[in-house]
Formats: structure tokens, C-alpha cells, sequence
């Protein structure tokens, strides 16, 4: 296994398709050489990949809009609660899958930031 020193850079493309499932694409680069990193360990929703030799990386399926959506049925739950703790791009997700939930108003948002399924 491979240490990533240096920061990582990303280009990732989020898709939503009929099932609101995220399909999430990158390219994992070392910071000093650019050079594309083989062997890089990525998580994301405890799902894991490494990368090959190229340093892309691809997720599909991810099912975030089932995990909030099974959180919030029977109570109000504060939006950071249902963020992921650790890891800012897998925060980025939820945020734009809550909000294509609320545009969709299969999911409502109190004055407390607080969110249940409809």
C-alpha cells in the first residue's frame, strides 16, 4: 500500500440518473511531479477502489439518496448529521443530492435545519 504525500487533485464528474444514484469519476494526481498516482486507495460511502497505473478512479452506484432518505422517515435530523464526518468531496455529494431531494420535495427542511422525508 501506498503513502500519498502532498495534497491530491481531483476532476470528478457527478452524474444523476432516473434512480438519483451518483456515479463519480477522477483522476488522482501527485501534487509535485503531476504525474498520475497507481495504487491510490479511495473511499468513498465505504466503498473502496484503487487506482491503476492511469490514477482514475471510478464509483457508480453510490446510493445517497436511499441513505438520507431511510434516515430521515421517521424523525428530524439535522442536515450535519447526515453529512459524512472526514472527507470534504463525499460532504459535497450529500450536500447536492439533499438539495436535488428538496427540489424534488421528497424531502422537507424545518427552521432548525432539520430534514425528514416526505
Amino acid at each position: 500500500m501506498k503513502k500519498l504525500l502532498g495534497t491530491l487533485a481531483f476532476a470528478c464528474i457527478i452524474q444523476f440518473a432516473f434512480a438519483q444514484k451518483i456515479s463519480v469519476v477522477g483522476v488522482i494526481i501527485d501534487e509535485k511531479n503531476k504525474q498520475p498516482i497507481d495504487g491510490a486507495i479511495i473511499n468513498i460511502n465505504n466503498e473502496y477502489i484503487i487506482t491503476k497505473e492511469d490514477g482514475i478512479f471510478i464509483f457508480s452506484k453510490i446510493e445517497a439518496k436511499d441513505f438520507i432518505l431511510k434516515n430521515t422517515e421517521e424523525n428530524w435530523i439535522p442536515m450535519e448529521n447526515l453529512l459524512p464526518k472526514n472527507a470534504h468531496f463525499e460532504n459535497q455529494l450529500y450536500k447536492e443530492v439533499i438539495r436535488f431531494l428538496l427540489d424534488e420535495k421528497l424531502l422537507l427542511v424545518n427552521n432548525k435545519n432539520e430534514l425528514k422525508s416526505v
